[in-house]
């Protein structure tokens, strides 16, 4: 493999299917992979070759280079042995102020650089944001205890979800941030909207910039993949 086979690619693929080089399909941790097609053709969301080298193939995590197979972020971000030693921004600071605006003096807890993978560090952001926003219930007609949160669990998932789908694995210097303050909560992804998307168009244009992601995370059972996260939240806060 040369710089230009990598960069001929390059003119034909989304940035989270791009061949990292130097890398092999050693870094993939091929229990998860396993894993996760028997979930995906569970849930109806993956109907093809259940072997994990195929599958890696068809979801460009693996793409062919000369002889080599090399690893995309995608991959790497996905089904990782330890994302973080190749792309260490690739990560999420947590940070839990006890008041409403941000200040250092008034900080309950920090996670710096939560890493794995993009399902660990979801499930990790579910756990704390689950046990540190308040959870209540009341009573309809009938008796029926119904369950009130802070913020709905669906919200949490699809602005968690979506800060890292969406985020730019090329900034190599900036991590994505989640502020849990006493009355909001805030998701800062690194990298602005992605290119022909205006704050005006957000609801109306779904535009992936990481779409390899995106499909796998569909699989997951973590969106719909139908471009309707962002309208689901507005609706269900409105």
């Amino acid at each position: 493999m040369n710089n230009d086979e990598v960069l001929n690619i390059q003119a034909f693929r989304s940035i989270d299917s791009l061949p990292i080089g130097e890398t092999g399909p050693e870094l993939l941790d091929e229990a998860r992979v396993r894993a996760h097609i028997a979930r995906a053709m569970e849930r109806r969301r993956y109907t093809g070759d259940p072997e994990p080298r195929q599958y890696l193939l068809a979801r460009r995590c693996l793409v062919p280079v000369g002889d080599q197979l090399l690893v995309t972020p995608a991959g790497l971000l996905c089904f990782g042995h330890d994302p973080q030693r190749i792309f260490p921004h690739a990560a999420v600071n947590l940070i839990h102020y006890r008041g409403a605006e941000a200040s250092s003096f008034d900080v309950i807890h920090i996670e710096r650089a939560i890493g794995g993978t993009i399902f660990d560090q979801l499930a990790r952001i579910e756990d704390y944001l689950g046990k540190n926003t308040h959870h209540g219930m009341t009573v309809r007609r009938g008796f029926e205890r119904v369950d009130i949160d802070e913020y709905p669990a669906v919200v949490l998932r699809e602005l968690a979800v979506n800060m890292l789908a969406h985020r730019d694995y090329q900034d190599l210097n900036s991590l994505a941030h989640i502020k849990l303050f006493s009355n909001h909560v805030e998701f800062m992804n690194p990298g602005g909207l992605p290119e022909g998307v205006t704050i005006e168009q957000l609801l109306k244009v779904q535009r992936s910039r990481n779409p390899s992601l995106f499909t796998i995370l569909y699989e997951g059972g973590l969106i719909e993949g139908v471009g309707q996260g962002l309208d689901t939240v507005v609706s269900i806060l409105e």
